[in-house]
C-alpha cells in the first residue's frame, strides 16, 4: 500500500508513506533554499500534546529515523543552529508503517547584536572546523580565504577545539578553503562581507569524496544575514533565462511606497484598480494556455520570503508588503519557467511572483 500527501511550499513538506515491520518516521532534512541537506539539526517527534517521544540528530547526509511508541498522529520539530526552527504538519501512523518526511529548514542566521560582535569580532570571519561524521573539532585543520578568483587572501589554522579567526581584506565576495591530513579537502560557497562585518560559520570535514555541504552560517552582522537571504535570488539572475527581476539596487532607484509601484517596472506586469477601492491594486500576468484568447490576463502565484501566499480571491499585495521593505523581486510569466522551488500551485496557467523583503 502507498499514499501520497500535499505538497507544502513553506519549510517543512511531507512527500509519501510506505509499509514497514513497525510504525516509524524516517527522511531527510534539507535547506530550504539551496536544497542541500543539513547535517546535525535535532529532530524530535511530538505527539499530539507536543510531548517529545523520539529524539535523533541527522546524519551527514541530513537523514533521520525515529520509531513511534505506538500509532497515532504526530509532528516533526527540526531544530539546528543558524536555520530556523520547524515545525512538520502532523503526521498520521498506522500500527506497522512507515512515513517518510522531508523536513525544510530556512536559513535564519543569529544577529549578532553589537557587544557581541565586538567581543569576538578580532577579524572579519571566525568559526569551527568540525569532523562531518563526528561533530567533533578538527584540529589543526588549515583554513584559506579566498577571493572569487580562487586567489589566497588569507590563511589561519584551527586550534585544539577546531577554532580560527580570518581577517577580511575588503569588501566582496569570498571563498572558504578547508582542509587536514585524512580528510578531504572542502571549499565552501561564496559569502559576502562588508569590512565592518562579522559572520561565525561552521566548516566540515569529511572522510568521504563528496562533502554536500560544508558551510554552515551560525551567526552574522545584519548585512551578512541580508546577503544570505537574497543569495538564492541572485543566483537564479545570473543562471535563470525565464525570469525578469529587479534587485536592491534597483528598488532603492525606483523609491516606492507601495510594492505593487515595484511591480508596475516589470515588463507585461498590469497593475489594476480593485473593484472597492483604487487603493486595492491587483497585479496581473498574461494567461498561459487559456482557450479563450491571448490576451487574457490573470492573478499570478505568489511567494514572499519564500513561503507560497494563496491570493485566489484577488492579489492585494499591498496589504501584505509595501514598497520600502522590498529587498528583489523576480517575475516568471510563464509557469513553465518558474524554478522547481516556486511552482504555480494556485493557477497552473499563470506565472509567479516572487518577493523578497529586507531584513529587520
Amino acid at each position: 500500500m502507498t499514499c501520497s500527501r500535499p505538497r507544502a511550499a513553506v519549510l517543512a513538506a511531507i512527500f509519501a508513506c510506505a509499509p514497514a515491520a513497525a510504525q516509524s518516521v524516517e527522511g531527510r532534512v534539507t535547506e530550504s533554499q539551496a536544497q542541500q541537506p543539513v547535517a546535525g539539526a535535532q529532530v524530535q517527534l511530538l505527539d499530539t500534546a507536543g510531548v517529545s517521544v523520539a529524539n535523533v540528530v541527522t546524519d551527514s547526509s541530513g537523514s533521520f529515523s525515529l520509531r513511534a511508541p505506538e500509532a497515532g498522529e504526530y509532528r516533526l520539530r527540526a531544530d539546528r543552529v543558524g536555520l530556523r526552527g520547524t515545525l512538520t504538519r502532523p503526521v498520521p501512523l498506522t500500527a506497522g508503517e512507515t512515513v517518510a518526511v522531508e523536513v525544510r529548514m530556512a536559513a535564519d542566521p543569529v544577529v549578532l547584536a553589537p557587544t557581541v560582535a565586538d567581543a569576538h569580532r578580532r577579524q572579519g570571519i571566525y568559526g569551527r572546523v568540525l569532523d562531518d561524521e563526528t561533530g567533533e573539532p578538527v584540529a589543526g585543520a588549515r583554513v584559506t580565504l579566498m577571493n572569487m578568483r580562487e586567489l589566497r587572501v588569507g590563511r589561519a589554522e584551527a586550534d585544539a577545539e577546531g577554532w580560527f579567526n580570518l581577517r577580511v581584506p575588503g569588501a566582496g565576495g569570498y571563498l572558504l578553503r578547508a582542509e587536514r591530513a585524512g580528510y578531504q579537502r572542502a571549499t565552501a560557497r561564496r559569502i559576502t562581507l562588508m569590512p565592518d562585518d562579522t559572520v561565525q560559520v561552521e566548516l566540515r570535514l569529511s572522510t568521504r569524496s563528496v562533502l554536500l555541504a560544508p558551510l554552515t552560517v551560525v551567526a552574522a552582522s545584519r548585512q551578512v544575514m541580508r546577503d544570505h537571504q537574497l543569495a538564492g535570488f541572485e543566483w537564479r539572475r545570473e543562471r535563470q533565462p525565464f525570469g525578469r527581476y529587479l534587485g536592491p539596487e534597483q528598488i532603492e532607484r525606483i523609491n516606492a511606497f507601495y510594492a505593487s509601484d515595484v511591480l508596475q517596472q516589470v515588463p507585461m506586469v498590469q497593475v489594476q484598480a480593485g473593484p472597492e477601492s483604487t487603493f486595492d491594486r491587483i497585479i496581473t500576468l498574461p494567461a498561459r494556455g487559456r482557450v479563450f484568447g491571448g490576451g487574457a490576463r490573470c492573478v499570478p502565484n505568489l511567494y514572499v520570503d519564500g513561503q507560497r501566499i494563496s491570493m485566489r480571491g484577488g492579489f492585494l499585495l499591498d496589504q501584505l508588503v509595501n514598497g520600502q521593505s522590498m529587498a528583489a523581486v523576480e517575475v516568471y510569466t510563464s509557469p513553465s519557467g518558474a524554478p522547481g522551488e516556486f511552482p504555480p500551485l494556485d493557477d497552473p496557467y499563470c506565472g509567479v511572483v516572487v518577493v523578497w523583503t529586507q531584513v529587520r
